[in-house]
Formats: C-alpha cells, structure tokens, sequence
C-alpha cells in the first residue's frame, strides 16, 4: 500500500513539473513573439540620425508598420527636391533681373527723350476748322497796320478788339500797347511790318523786339501771337518789296518769339495765305496785290486757332 502511494506522488510530482516546463515555455515563446514585433516597429520607424541611404534600404518593412512611416520617410527625399527647385529658380531669377531691370531702363530713357523733343518741337498746327475758332475770335485784339486792320474792318472780329491803323510801322506802333492794356486783352495779335521795307532786318528786329518787351510787360499774362509779314502777289503795285526782305524779317520774328516766354508764339501768316511758298495767293489778294481779301481773314483766323490749339493755349486764355 506504501509502496503504491509512493509511485502515486512520483507521478503526480513529474506531472507537475512536466505542466510547469510547458507553461514556461509557451510564456517564453510569447515574450520572444512579442520583442520581434517590437523590433519590427523600432526598425520601421525613421531615424533622423541616420543617411538618406540607410533608411531607403528598409523601405521594404514600411508595408507592416504603416503608410505613416512610408509618408515620413519619403518626405526627406521631397524636401530635397524643393530645395533644388527653389535653387534653379533662384539662379535663373539672378539671371534674367538685371536683363529686365536693363530693358525698362533704357524704355525710361526713350520715353524722356521724347517728351524733351515733344516740348521743344510742338505738334504740326491741324489743318482742318479748330473747334475753339470762336472762342478765339471772341478773345482777339488786334495790333498793327491797314493789312491787320482788315479783321475788323472786314467784321471778323468786333471793331474795338482792333487798334489796328493804316501807315502804322514797328517804329510808330507804340501808342497800341495803351489800347490792348486797356481793353485787358487775354489774346493779342501784332501784325506789322509793311511799311517797315527801308530798315534792315537787323534794325527791323531790334525794334520789335523793344515793342513785344514793353507789349509783355502791360500785359503779362496775355497770350501774344508774333504774326509774319504777309506775301505780295505775283503780280503787285509794289515792286519795291522784295521777297528776300520779307522771309528774312519773318526769319528774325520767329527768332524773337521763340526767345520770349511760353505765351509768345510765332504765327506764320505768310504760309497761312501763300499758294507756293513765296507769292500771295490769288484767290486772297487785293486789287494792288498787297492788301488781303475778306477770305483771307478767315483763313488766318483758322490757322492762327489751330496754332493755339497745338500749344494747348486755350485753357491759359481767360
């Protein structure tokens, strides 16, 4: 009976100890599977100490981690590409700016060379009706001799806009200055020199430029045209008034005018009424071939309104 309970205990014993062994092994098996699991992850992840090399060589474990690790690996490649991209951008910026910087430069430099030109050659009077033709004709006085005395006397302007008289030289004029003064005269034509033919142009020049200085000066903000001496006909009574003394006063005028502030403008009435060049229209000239018709007066009226337009006068005028 003895005996048997003994071998009884043995068993009971090695079981035990056959139960425990398993137990142990299956837990050891368990913590091995779960340490592999774990350095599965550790592995996956990036490491920031590494090189780019070492982490795309284990690329190949990223499917079992999960797309985070796919993302952040991937984004140190990306970000290098960027880089690049922003280099090639930034060299070529380095590159084409001072080409472009150039190129406006010298566009600039075009445009200030002609805006000098523009203010020192004004634009060609038109040729067609100014569309402020009677509002100049409202503002007009008129200085001179019997031609300039023709826009009144022909009703082309009103009878006290003129003090304009026959026989009137540059060396007898001056008593008109008084008259346009006085009728404060925004606009103001001086037109002269017929009975001027015995004096040369050098004494012819000196003279009208003392006039237009003391003209300025009784009338400073008045806009003052500087009419040429009008053409004789081919034909004429006057054969003592030589062409080349009549371009070479008109040549001093202009000179004069375009020495005297913005306001003083050269009107070249001789152009105005003249069919070649030299010779007084035949359609405007009067029975001597000095004196002007009524059709000329509205000529040089039109004219001397788009030569006004063309210097943009119109808004200096009161």
């Amino acid at each position: 009976m003895k005996g048997k309970m003994n071998k009884k205990m043995v068993s009971l014993i090695l079981s035990a100890m056959i139960t425990a062994a398993c137990t142990a092994g299956c837990a050891e098996q368990e913590m091995k599977d779960d340490t592999d699991v774990f350095k599965q992850v550790i592995v996956s992840a990036p490491d920031s100490s590494r090189s780019d090399s070492s982490q795309s060589s284990e690329t190949s474990v990223t499917t079992t981690v999960g797309s985070w690790a796919a993302e952040l690996i991937s984004t140190p490649s990306a970000t290098t590409t960027t880089a690049a991209s922003t280099a090639t951008v930034t060299s070529e910026a380095t590159t084409t700016t001072p080409a472009t910087t150039t190129s406006k430069t010298t566009t600039k430099a075009t445009q200030t060379q002609k805006t000098v030109t523009k203010q020192t050659d004004p634009p060609k009077p038109a040729s067609g009706t100014s569309p402020n033709l009677a509002f100049y004709k409202q503002k007009l006085f008129v200085i001179g001799d019997s031609v300039a005395s023709g826009y009144a006397a022909y009703g082309r302007i009103p009878v006290e806009h003129s003090s304009a008289k026959i026989n009137v030289s540059i060396r007898t004029a001056g008593g008109q200055i008084d008259s346009a003064k006085n009728a404060k005269a925004p606009l103001i034509l001086t037109s002269m020199g017929m009975n001027d033919w015995g004096i040369s142009s050098a004494s012819f020049a000196q003279h009208y430029k003392n006039f237009l200085t003391r003209l300025r000066a009784a009338c400073p903000g008045s806009v003052i045209l500087v009419g040429a001496i009008t053409p004789t006909a081919a034909v004429n009574k006057y054969p003592n008034v030589k062409l080349s003394v009549v371009k070479s006063h008109n040549a001093q005028l202009k000179a004069i005018a375009d020495s005297m502030d913005e306001k003083v403008i050269y009107f070249d009435a001789f152009s105005a009424v003249s069919s070649d060049g030299e010779h007084l229209d035949s359609v405007y000239a009067g029975a001597d071939g000095l004196h002007l018709q009524p059709a000329a007066y509205d000529v040089l009226l039109n004219s001397m309104a788009n030569l006004l337009d063309s210097h943009s006068m119109k808004e200096k005028i009161a």
